[in-house]
């Protein structure tokens, strides 16, 4: 009878040590009776979580995927997001969305309301649901570039420069003809497009520190100037006469006179 009992107190120990043991980043795991769950590291155990952060941007535009989930069990039905921080403050102005594409789920970020510019590793609360309940904390490998701050202006009327001058913090955008003449310009801090005709002369000129495309075409006469620190995109060959000029640090694309 006693080695009954001590039998019986040593299988409830290593149960407890059992359910003590360690959890490999999950936070909590619970199931259904009767079904059986298992811990082990992230590509052994229910949830295989992979790091997709590297040169991950965060903008306006841009909704990078900083992890991808896959249910190795086919135990889950559902994941959530239960919090989100920033270089490890919470934050609720950043929305994280999840897609499910059969057992594989994608977890993106996007600025939504946010107008922040920063930096920093963003960490996640994943919750899983469904035969089995899983919590776990993730923090991305990498840092993430959030630029919600910015936000692309866009111009739907035809602009006739003369000596006017256009300043655009980030992205830019013309819908239509923009015609420059006398010393009237365009700067921008990011990316610009020209969806129309482009038309430049007398010491007008346009400027970015982005990548410039025209999708119409270019005409540049006088002393006037493109200049781009990164890339200009063209369409179709510009049309350059006078002292006129494009340059760009990075590459010319279709613009080959």
């Amino acid at each position: 009878m006693r080695t009954i009992t001590l039998f019986g107190v040593a299988l409830v120990l290593i149960g407890t040590v059992l359910l003590a043991g360690p959890a490999f980043g999950f936070a909590t795991i619970s199931a259904d009776r009767g079904v059986m769950v298992q811990t082990a590291g992230d590509d052994e155990g229910l949830l295989e979580i992979t790091d997709t952060s590297d040169g991950a941007t965060v903008s306006p535009e841009n909704e990078p995927t900083l992890f991808e989930v896959m249910d190795t069990t086919g135990q889950i039905s559902d994941i959530t997001v239960d919090s989100v921080s920033i270089a490890g403050t919470e934050t609720a102005d950043l929305d994280v969305i999840v897609e499910q594409d059969d057992g594989t789920y994608t977890v993106s970020v996007a600025c939504d309301e946010s107008d922040r510019e920063t930096a920093a590793t963003i960490s996640v609360t994943l919750e899983a649901s469904g035969d089995v309940h899983v919590v776990a904390d993730r923090t991305t490998e990498n840092t993430v570039s959030i630029e919600c701050g910015a936000e692309e202006e866009s111009y739907d009327d035809e602009f006739d420069g003369g000596n006017d001058d256009i300043d655009i913090e980030d992205d830019g955008t013309f819908e239509e003809d923009v015609d420059l003449d006398g010393n009237g310009g365009i700067a921008a801090g990011g990316d610009l497009t020209f969806e129309d005709d482009v038309e430049l002369d007398g010491t007008s000129q346009i400027s970015t520190n982005g990548t410039i495309t025209f999708e119409g075409s270019v005409s540049l006469d006088g002393n006037s100037v493109v200049y781009a620190e990164e890339d200009i995109i063209c369409t179709e060959p510009p049309e350059i006469s006078g002292n006129a000029d494009i340059t760009a640090e990075g590459e010319t694309i279709g613009c080959e006179l």
